[in-house]
């Protein structure tokens, strides 16, 4: 299983200690919150995208509610719980969600739960019920992103990359792609790469591209040779060139700072903070200074499932044991580690086996 976690992992190319406390960083968020709910809104005509085709608003429940798909309650996702899903049951801080069926990949809103089935359908559950919202059918890399209540995926039947408002059932934006370039290879399908403060970063025709989901507007980055987008948080970009170090960008253009490359870069979601992962288990790093700030812990191995504020975050953790057999990955257990505390503590020892087979988390991305 680690092998599995950490390839997936790769592949991607509020108990405790008082956080380190950031006056800028809280103005940001907030000023993010008021836009996210701005752009939800559905405001004013849209700019025709020359670089995409024509993105359209819809300010009309265009979805639908989908009608009720199964028996199922939850109070929302905000503030970010600990999350991890075995079968068709969603684990969420101290409770539990039973969906219809096993996510193959979900992320969690701010509403509720946003998650794929194995037909492809992407789905909401809240408030006591199931939803279809649409269809996701990407072929590489990650399904889903969400911001605040915004949620978004690759339709491939329709060849465009859908925004989907989870606390109306709304579609924000469908931004129709075209794909003039060879799509045969692993990684040239169109995926999601970030929402971030209303825009909507995703990848297609082997070019990454950021829309404004309130103007239209499209916003590219200053990339140098084979550079990729890895994240975008709080204005700030990744840029990864699988290989060398990765730069840390504002949406300017201005330089922070760089971090050594790795497959899976990840970044905090004020951007002080960035996860890497150059050695086998991942580092987290000042990301102006590039000092290593991981809090401490003691297994084999560990990844960053994700964020929980500004200075906590969800971790994956297990050791190597010896069977008759050999060596073999350990139960999975998720600590919730504090950059300013410097340390780790267990939230849920043994949640997840090796014999659990239908296993994800809330990442947008499927580990099947």
């Amino acid at each position: 299983m680690n092998a599995l976690i950490k390839q997936t992992l790769d592949e991607r190319a509020a108990d405790g200690p008082t956080p380190y406390v950031d006056v800028a960083a809280i103005e940001s968020v907030g000023r993010q919150r008021v836009r996210r709910r701005r752009v939800a809104s559905g405001v004013g005509a849209l700019a025709v995208l020359a670089a995409v085709g024509v993105a359209t608003p819809y300010v009309v429940n265009a979805l639908g509610d989908g009608g009720d798909q199964g028996q199922v309650a939850v109070d929302g996702a905000a503030p970010t719980p600990v999350s991890w899903s075995t079968g068709s049951t969603v684990h969420l801080g101290d409770g539990v969600v039973e969906l219809p069926s096993a996510p193959v990949a979900y992320v969690l809103s701010d509403d509720g739960i946003v998650w794929t089935d194995a037909q492809d359908g992407v789905n909401l559950t809240a408030g006591g019920r199931t939803s279809q919202l649409g269809v996701s059918t990407p072929d590489y890399g990650r399904v889903l992103a969400s911001e605040g209540s915004l949620a978004a995926w690759y339709d491939g039947n329709e060849q465009a990359f859908t925004v989907v408002d989870t606390s109306t059932r709304e579609l924000v934006r469908q931004v129709p792609v075209t794909l003039d370039g060879p799509q045969d290879g692993e990684f040239d399908g169109p995926s999601v790469r970030a929402l971030d403060d209303g825009v909507l970063w995703f990848y297609a025709d082997r070019e990454v591209t950021g829309m404004d989901l309130e103007t239209g507007d499209v916003q590219g980055f200053a990339a140098r040779n084979s550079e990729d987008l890895a994240d975008a948080r709080a204005g700030h970009l990744v840029l990864d060139d699988r290989g060398a170090n990765d730069r840390i960008v504002t949406t300017d253009g201005d330089e922070v700072g760089t971090v050594p490359g790795g497959g899976r870069v990840q970044l905090s979601p004020d951007a002080r903070y960035v996860v890497t992962d150059t050695n086998d288990s991942e580092q987290v790093l000042d990301a102006a200074t590039g000092a290593d700030v991981t809090p401490a812990f003691d297994y084999d191995f560990q990844a960053v499932v994700g964020w929980l504020d500004t200075d906590r975050y969800q971790a994956l953790a297990l050791d190597v044991v010896e069977t008759q057999d050999g060596e073999a990955d350990g139960p999975i257990d998720f600590l919730v580690c504090s950059v300013s505390a410097g340390d780790c503590e267990l939230v849920a020892d043994d949640a997840v086996t090796p014999d659990d087979e239908a296993f994800a988390l809330p990442v947008g991305e499927s580990f099947g």
